[in-house]
């Protein structure tokens, strides 16, 4: 992906284009309450020494997904893209570290009609993490919207992508609060979904005894069926190996055949996961079968906190059911040592996740679009097609062919 414009030169603190962020602080703001400021860099010594000794302890202080703030990710790529980082005051009857968030680079393709390769391209920045870090009260909050707001009426920035944003959360209720909002609008790319956790105890038969003895029996005889092995990757010295099995898994599997390569070996991804396994947060296993791997999830773990990131099979082990016996390894795993809090299943629902999750909610993609014509007509665009693909969806469930197809689409 390509940055929205070059933006960062030499060294020192970032010279950036008036039209994106009209000023720089040289601190961070000490009071809260205050609109937040803004500091764009691709590298981490570009920042302000202030802001980055705000940055860690709110990283160091969340979970899950707020381990990809972490700056020693942000900024684990060496690259020109320029990361945009919020900072605010924070909540003065709260005590503990101020707000921090990270915005990236992230242009949003709106295809025009289903089945077509024709898009609208806005420029964007996706919110890392989906979250605003530290001082998390109403009224930081409220000025972190404040200032996204500002920062698309700025110019350079068309929308702003909450990837994964749960529904009724204290940022959800923010941006879709009743009445809208001055400088932007809030629209959903689709529609929120059940995303699925597990609580997970610390006994082993506490989890297990919620599910019925037939499906205890079947997944039982599934592991037996298949003779295997798992790895587990925890430690730097262990990503070249995980990346190597995980691509090759990825390459037969019928997610990258249909959405592209889900994990590659480039040494972009490599440092990437080297830098999640020097903080202590990589956790990521390779299901190994006939002397070959046939099954990897790409996970991490931060602050109690284990997240089911990616996952891929070999598709010619369909019939085994590499994912389930894979998943079934990890659960046992993660309740015999270093038990995390809870299992996030990550956005998108399935059934294998509501088998064996023990909590829902609701989550879904939320796209602040600055209010000009371009990025509207964009989104009116994609109600068009919404509105056709599901005249389609419903056409074919009621012609039984909806199953069938999909069943196809994922050999």
């Amino acid at each position: 992906m390509t940055s929205d414009q070059v933006l960062v030169e030499g060294q020192g603190a970032a010279s950036v284009a008036l039209d994106e962020v009209q000023s720089l602080p040289e601190s961070v703001p000490e009071r809260g309450g205050e609109r937040g400021l803004w500091e764009l860099a691709s590298r981490i010594d570009q920042l302000s020494a202030a802001l980055v000794q705000t940055w860690l302890p709110c990283v160091e202080a969340a979970s899950g997904e707020s381990i990809y703030a972490h700056p020693g990710l942000v900024f684990a790529t060496p690259d020109q893209t320029p990361r945009l980082i919020y900072a605010n005051g924070g909540e003065p009857a709260i005590p503990g570290p101020r707000s921090v968030a990270v915005l990236v680079t992230k242009d949003v393709r709106v295809r025009i009609l289903p089945g077509l390769s024709w898009a609208v391209t806005l420029k964007g920045r996706r919110l890392v993490g989906n979250r605003l870090l530290g001082s998390i009260g109403a009224s930081s909050i409220d000025a972190f919207v404040t200032s996204v707001g500002e920062l698309l009426t700025a110019g350079a920035t068309e929308c702003v992508l909450l990837e994964d944003l749960e529904v009724g959360s204290p940022l959800w209720e923010a941006v879709t609060k009743p009445g809208g909002h001055r400088d932007f609008t809030v629209y959903h790319p689709q529609p929120p979904q059940r995303h699925w956790w597990i609580d997970l105890p610390e006994r082993a038969e506490d989890y297990w005894k919620q599910f019925s003895g037939k499906t205890r029996n079947t997944l039982r005889r599934k592991t037996r069926a298949l003779d295997h092995s798992v790895q587990c990757a925890r430690c730097v010295h262990e990503v070249p190996g995980f990346l190597e099995d995980a691509h090759k898994v990825s390459l037969k599997s019928w997610q990258s055949r249909r959405l592209g390569l889900r994990v590659s070996a480039d040494p972009g991804q490599a440092r990437g996961l080297e830098q999640m396994a020097s903080l202590g947060a990589l956790r990521s296993y390779v299901l190994k079968a006939d002397d070959q791997p046939v099954a990897f999830v790409l996970g991490f773990q931060w602050n109690g906190h284990f997240v089911y990131e990616e996952v891929g099979f070999d598709s010619a082990y369909a019939e085994s059911s590499p994912g389930s016996i894979l998943l079934v390894r990890i659960l046992e795993d993660l309740i015999s040592r270093d038990t995390p809090r809870t299992f996030d299943f990550g956005f998108g629902d399935a059934s294998y996740k509501e088998l064996f999750a023990n909590r829902q909610t609701l989550s879904g993609p939320v796209l602040l679009v600055r209010r000009s014509f371009r990025p509207r007509a964009a989104m009116w665009l994609d109600k068009g097609r919404q509105f056709i693909t599901g005249v389609l969806r419903r056409g074919g469930k009621v012609l039984g062919l909806f199953g069938t197809l999909r069943r196809l689409y994922r050999r």
